[in-house]
């Protein structure tokens, strides 16, 4: 596989345990979390915690970065980095809140979601200052060690075979629609704002 970016890519588990997933870089997210959130009281303690806290179940856990954040006043974030959109994915972030709730008093807890995709009701923060240059550096591709090299391509390449299955996917039940819609003597124009395929392709399909 052959690598174009020069960074690795944040999203992915590689990428993102190697920039804000250890001890050694914890000031990495730090430095992002107190830019990107508009909080009075600063982050200042990260803790990597044991991932059965957050889960009652091994398929629960299985996209829980289990990195929990303390600001100067005893208030809990946790931080979770999602790549597949979810329909009920505030509903889910909302229940693994509950978590540090039970181990503690009345204290706030934030759940802080590293999204690779947005919600229609997002609300986007302009004018953004970047705090951590220092990640660009242990971002780069070719600074990092030849196994270190290895194990981001698998996971690139598992990333990138999951999201071409899933474009498949979308592809096929398209064309199944299409061509049902056909079936059923539907004007092809219609088909075609419907669908968002070309005529030939629908053509195609017959």
């Amino acid at each position: 596989m052959t690598i174009k970016n020069k960074y690795i890519d944040p999203l992915t588990d590689f990428g993102f345990k190697r920039i804000f997933g250890t001890y050694e870089n914890r000031k990495f997210l730090r430095s992002f979390l107190n830019d990107l959130l508009d909080i009075e009281d600063k982050i200042v303690s990260i803790e990597y915690k044991n991932l059965e806290k957050l889960g009652l179940n091994p398929s629960d856990r299985k996209t829980i970065y289990d990195i929990y954040c303390t600001d100067e006043k005893n208030n809990n974030f946790i931080v979770e980095l999602q790549r597949a959109k979810q329909k009920y994915f505030k509903d889910r972030s909302i229940y693994y809140t509950t978590f540090p709730i039970q181990e503690q008093k009345l204290k706030k807890v934030y759940f802080v979601g590293i999204l690779d995709f947005t919600f229609k009701d997002a609300r986007l923060k302009q004018n953004q200052t970047d705090t951590i240059k220092e990640a660009f550096d242990l971002a780069e591709f070719l600074a990092m060690s030849k196994d270190e090299q290895f194990a981001y391509q698998m996971d690139l390449k598992t990333r990138l075979d999951n999201k071409n299955a899933i474009e498949y996917a979308k592809e096929m039940s398209i064309k199944e629609i299409a061509k049902s819609l056909l079936q059923q003597n539907v004007d092809i124009n219609l088909i075609i704002k419907s669908t968002g395929l070309t005529n030939e392709e629908i053509q195609n399909l017959l």
